[in-house]
């Protein structure tokens, strides 16, 4: 069930119905929580990796998921602004 206040908002990435007050559907938001827990992971294997250079680094990779690297470009849109 959808929530009232989000059936007539649109997904900042995609044309599907938020879920939450990120702004984000269902996809997007999964793909947001698995981009933030692989920085961690990355981060305890690489040491000293910004969040920037994470980002370009997994849209650069053929292993990240469509969703994934569509979270991973508006993000680094967002830290250009």
């Amino acid at each position: 069930m959808i929530a009232p206040e989000f059936e007539r908002q649109r997904c900042v990435l995609c044309n599907s119905v938020p879920i939450s007050n990120n702004g984000y559907c269902i996809l997007h938001d999964a793909a947001l929580s698995t981009v933030k827990k692989g920085f961690l992971d990355w981060q305890k294997a690489l040491g000293d990796i910004s969040w920037e250079r994470y980002l370009e680094r997994i849209i650069g990779l053929k292993e990240t998921g469509d969703s994934s690297r569509d979270i991973a470009r508006h993000l680094l849109s967002q830290t250009d602004q």
